[in-house]
């Protein structure tokens, strides 16, 4: 069963890869109320224009950290000798915002590399 009888043009929608929705007095109507269909047409209109932020208006997530491949790689390689945890505690005054899963992952990352012959050992 094909889900495009379902759908008309709407002149709402100002992006041209979506161009159709349901219609309310179409063979949807049969299955859904129309007043359902209506309402579902307003919020993809809604989040085709970007509307739908809520009460995150201008918020953001923060600032991250930028580490550079020769802090990664320190930090790695004390992980791999001493572990993830004593390089935290290691790093905790230089890297204060660093985090134990960070470490992990360039410790892993830096064990992959290895293995795959990236680097000849880490010493």
């Amino acid at each position: 069963m094909s889900l495009y009888r379902y759908f008309k043009p709407s002149s709402k929608v100002k992006d041209d890869s979506l161009t159709v929705l349901p219609s309310p007095e179409g063979p949807l109507s049969k299955v859904v109320p129309p007043s359902t269909i209506v309402a579902a047409n307003e919020k993809v209109a809604e989040a085709m224009a970007g509307d739908t932020r809520g009460d995150r208006s201008g918020s953001s997530r923060g600032t991250y950290e930028k580490y550079t491949p020769t802090e990664k790689a320190k930090i790695a390689n004390y992980a791999i000798l001493h572990g993830t945890a004593a390089a935290l505690r290691h790093f905790s005054k230089e890297y204060p915002r660093l985090k134990w899963s960070t470490v992990n992952d360039w410790k892993v990352a830096a064990i992959k590399m290895v293995k795959d012959g990236g680097v000849d050992d880490i010493k």
